[in-house]
């Protein structure tokens, strides 16, 4: 079973992978970067 994960950063997301990495899957994991970084603003 494939399953792709979207993630934050937070606690919520990590609580979730870990949660399935015991249960035996291996999210893909995917995070949408918003905004610039301060490197850009120059």
């Amino acid at each position: 079973m494939n399953i792709a994960t979207l993630i934050s950063g937070g606690v919520d997301s990590s609580v979730v992978v870990h949660l399935l990495k015991e249960s035996g899957i291996t999210p893909s994991l995917f995070y949408i970067k918003i905004g610039m970084d301060d490197d850009e603003l120059l």
